[in-house]
């Protein structure tokens, strides 16, 4: 294991970790050092020990109590809805059946209420149920179903699904009944989402809102292309000005090349 220099965690903290404290202090003494210094270095070891747990259990408690606070209600209910997504093939598919869309809402820590529309739907493909955010574009390759969207400002969002049960056997009802007993808001929310960062890979000036400027916009996506666990998307600018094409692994959404204007800039040459 090795210990990073902006590491918090104190050194002794660490050694202790790897060790019992019976190895620690036999080792110590057979390299010669006082029993004094030796119980007094037992007790600062059990002392840290004992207060490094008791943070944690704390730590643990705060961030219980505050999911807990976080009170959902349902805005509308759940209701028969059409959801269009791309299959293994890369073929576009309607699902109006097996489909259902709802929003909730809750307040945050600032009292401010946070809609978050959800969509659980069947793929008729698999079987498999996704249940997660509705404001996503779907794809659906051989490791299960994702959302993807492009935000402003030159990111692609990533939504997983939330329903860990991928039976095919399982009902759309009974997905949608495990997500309300297990939500957790801030997950739906994007509170872990990852993210493939483009603006640092395209031109300057590629998500501007105008020529020049410093704030960011909708860059509107013209096409994709799902081949092979890779999404292929075609973006123009804000501005209308520059066209680029890039390619992301679906699974672990790494940027895998980015040309614009019909030149190279990802990988580097």
């Amino acid at each position: 294991m090795m210990i990073e220099s902006n590491s918090r965690i104190p050194l002794w903290s660490w050694w202790f970790s790897q060790n019992s404290l019976i190895h620690c202090l036999a080792s110590l003494r057979a390299a010669g050092l006082r029993n004094s210094l030796l119980l007094k270095l037992s007790a600062l070891l059990c002392f840290e020990a004992v207060g490094q747990q008791a943070q944690a259990e704390e730590t643990q408690a705060t961030n219980t109590k505050n999911t807990a606070a976080l009170k959902v209600s349902i805005e509308s209910p759940w209701i028969v809805h059409t959801n269009v997504f791309y299959n293994t093939k890369g073929a576009k598919v309607k699902v109006e059946t097996d489909s259902k869309h709802a929003v909730y809402t809750y307040r945050d820590r600032g009292n401010t209420v946070i809609e978050l529309p959800v969509v659980a739907f069947r793929s008729p493909e698999t079987g498999i149920i996704f249940v997660g955010n509705d404001e996503f574009n779907y794809v659906e390759i051989e490791s299960g179903i994702v959302g993807w969207k492009l935000w402003p400002g030159g990111h692609v969002a990533w939504c997983a699904n939330l329903n860990k049960n991928t039976k095919v056997e399982d009902q759309l009802d009974s997905a949608i009944g495990r997500f309300e007993r297990e939500m957790d808001p801030l997950i739906l929310d994007g509170f872990d989402r990852e993210y493939t960062g483009l603006v640092n890979i395209l031109r300057p000036f590629f998500f501007a809102a105008s020529p020049g400027s410093s704030m960011g916009a909708d860059a509107k996506v013209t096409n994709f292309e799902v081949k092979e666990d890779r999404l292929q998307l075609d973006i123009t600018s804000p501005t209308g000005v520059y066209k680029a094409r890039v390619w992301i692994d679906i699974k672990s959404h790494k940027l895998l090349k980015a040309d614009q204007d019909g030149k190279s800039l990802f990988p580097p040459l």
